[in-house]
């Protein structure tokens, strides 16, 4: 699902926010580390998200009063349909229940589509950062919603 949605999307707006393929690697921790939550139509996975409770790499160091929630992805045939906005309900119900009285993401800066439609989910830009493996760093636009 991942590189199906990178690959769609840089088709479709010009901006590589995911590699194509996704590497496995990348999410193997997540999966491994019980972050990832899926979203199941019968038996089918049909989107996903992770939400952790820290990300020093985008964020630094900060109060532990938020959640973080990466890699949003539902099935392209599944587009339109308000999935995405139910994944990011659930993962907000998921960080009130430990607490958290925020929820965090970050996009790339240039993908002016996704800023819109958080802006349109509630989530206000927050800041800046610059993040990715060396020599391929992307600017980030930071996003935040209070629980």
């Amino acid at each position: 699902m991942l590189t199906e949605a990178a690959a769609w999307a840089r088709a479709r707006t010009g901006v590589a926010m995911w590699p194509v393929p996704f590497p496995v690697e990348a999410v193997r921790p997540s999966v491994e580390g019980g972050s990832v939550v899926l979203a199941l139509r019968a038996d089918r996975i049909v989107g996903a998200f992770a939400l952790t409770f820290e990300d020093l790499r985008v964020w630094g160091s900060q109060p532990p009063d938020a959640g973080y929630v990466h890699r949003v992805v539902v099935r392209r045939e599944l587009a339109r349909q308000g999935l995405g906005a139910l994944l990011l309900e659930e993962a907000e119900g998921r960080a009130r229940r430990e607490g958290k009285t925020k929820l965090r993401l970050d996009t790339v800066a240039a993908n002016q589509r996704l800023r819109a439609y958080y802006r349109g989910l509630g989530y206000r830009e927050v800041g800046r950062a610059r993040a990715g493996p060396p020599g391929e760093e992307l600017d980030l636009v930071l996003f935040e919603r209070a629980l």
